[in-house]
């Protein structure tokens, strides 16, 4: 089968909250090569391992040559990484298939990651509350007798 769709690699932008919480858009650059102008179906699946935790669809229409950015709205609900699967239909037919591994990562707040770094802050803060009384206690005084 002759291919008139050539892809790029997707492109994962935060499109509500930095940090990947919340909103990421996903587009695909896609060109289409074919002699008449047709219409193609993208479904795009979102993967965390082999769990299936979304599926989104929209039909494209391309004209001779055009290239265009199909892009898909993916609203975070679960932490790690992320892949995403891309099926092109023209006609009826599958005319792409593709899946992306660790494309993005999902937090949902503080990630365990995140804990060694919050448990050192915690020591220091302990550690300055015992340091600065008695920095206080050795520092000269002008008092005189």
């Amino acid at each position: 089968m002759e291919r008139y769709l050539v892809l790029q690699t997707p492109l994962i932008t935060a499109a509500e909250a930095p940090g990947f919480q919340g909103t990421v858009k996903i587009t695909f650059p896609v060109t289409y090569q074919g002699n008449v102008p047709a219409d193609a179906l993208f479904r795009m699946s979102v993967y965390q391992d082999s769990s299936l935790l979304a599926q989104y669809e929209q039909t494209v229409h391309f004209d001779v040559g055009e290239y265009k950015q199909v892009a898909f709205d993916h609203t975070l609900n679960y932490q790690g990484s992320h892949h995403v699967g891309l099926e092109i239909f023209v006609s009826g037919e599958e005319e792409y298939s593709h899946k992306w591994k660790d494309v993005f990562a999902g937090s949902s707040g503080l990630a365990i990651g995140d804990m060694g770094s919050l448990v050192g802050m915690i020591m220091m803060l302990m550690m300055l509350a015992m340091v600065v009384p008695l920095m206080k206690g050795m520092a000269p005084t002008d008092k005189k007798a």
